[in-house]
């Protein structure tokens, strides 16, 4: 099996994207809850991020499905 450029640019991005996105959760939690321990904050985070992991794999999927379906010409008048 063989692995485009591309797509390991594509994968790459995907990547990038999630890593922001627990890193933006990370500092609203940091910054909603200052009085929290590390642990604590954490366990916050341990409850949010699989809801965050979620919604991504979702609209990934929506987009997906977006992109297959064939795009439909409208018709001259």
């Amino acid at each position: 099996m063989s692995v485009s450029s591309g797509e390991v640019e594509d994968l790459r991005e995907v990547i990038r994207d999630m890593v922001f996105m627990f890193k933006t959760v990370w500092e609203e939690i940091d910054k909603q809850f200052p009085n929290l321990s590390r642990d604590e904050k954490y366990r916050v985070f341990c409850i949010i991020a699989p809801s965050v992991a979620d919604m991504m794999y979702t609209m990934m999927e929506d987009i997906a499905e977006y992109l297959e379906k064939p795009k439909k010409r409208r018709k001259s008048k």
